[in-house]
């Protein structure tokens, strides 16, 4: 229309580039608009994982959290085994996401987001809670290893005490009425005293985990643990001694029939020579 209207060509010219100035300032606040709905949608992104992750960690730590400590060794033992799996996949599930979350964190504030003050105190605030989550769970591991190690030694104790009282229960009390019975008897107590001293080294494990058990209790635990050494030292105290009673009045009794015998076979002898004596044959 320029050419065919030299007349209006320059009001043309100026409307023409009022509307490219129009277009071109539309394309920018376009522009600026697209630029801020992908910062926030970003920003809810990243809001949105961070909800998702706090939760997670939230619900991580009602577990962690937990005081429970079981009542018997076996179930110490099932609590135990069952957080350890529990604290692995949290730690290894949960860094990642903490590190992908991070990342994103760090990506809005180096990209000089509009609300980079903010997006700061989410990322310290999700790495605080991480961290806490982080402390629970290695408090809780140390809490359970410790019932555990306790749990353990009472369980052992009982196990110790009660091998030892059915091996006091074991124990004969005949003689035998001759020397061959009393013979038998005696190699048979010698197999006893064998299989009670492979005790020992329970009954001393007891001891020993006794006494580095009562360096980290005090109170009511110290004394269970002092009466469970108690008993189990008292038993085996008492199991040596019977042991070693019968094992002396085996050898006395052995003595006895070997001292009877030898009397029965020099009174054999000299009834023998009593009747060569007394025979009335005269010499040829």
């Amino acid at each position: 229309m320029v050419p065919r209207n030299s007349s209006c060509s320059t009001r043309i010219s100026i409307r023409q580039a009022q509307v490219d100035k129009l277009y071109a300032g539309l394309k920018e606040l376009a522009g600026e608009r697209r630029e801020r709905l992908q910062e926030h949608l970003r920003l809810c992104q990243l809001r949105r994982e961070l909800d998702d992750l706090e939760q997670w960690i939230q619900e991580r730590e009602v577990v962690a959290a937990s005081h429970e400590l079981g009542q018997d060794y076996e179930h110490v033992t099932m609590l135990r085994d069952k957080f350890r799996e529990f604290s692995r996949d949290t730690s290894t599930i949960g860094q990642e996401r903490v590190d992908s979350a991070n990342a994103l964190a760090s990506g809005l504030i180096a990209g000089g987001h509009a609300a980079r003050a903010t997006v700061a105190e989410w990322k310290d605030s999700l790495n605080e809670a991480w961290a806490d989550l982080l402390e629970l769970l290695d408090t809780r591991g140390q809490v359970l290893a410790a019932a555990y190690e306790l749990q353990r030694f009472l369980h052992g104790a009982r196990q110790a005490l009660a091998r030892v009282q059915h091996k006091q229960q074991q124990l004969p009390d005949g003689t035998g009425r001759d020397l061959n019975a009393a013979e038998a008897l005696q190699r048979r107590h010698c197999a006893y005293e064998h299989d009670i001293q492979a005790l020992s080294a329970q009954v001393q494990q007891v001891q020993d985990d006794g006494h580095r058990l009562q360096k980290a209790y005090a109170g009511d635990k110290a004394e269970e643990i002092g009466r469970h050494m108690q008993a189990v030292a008292e038993a085996w105290a008492q199991l040596q001694g019977s042991s070693a009673a019968r094992r002396q009045l085996l050898l006395d009794t052995t003595d006895k029939f070997r001292f009877f015998k030898a009397v029965r076979e020099l009174m054999l002898w000299m009834d023998g020579v009593n009747l060569q004596m007394d025979a009335q044959e005269r010499p040829r």
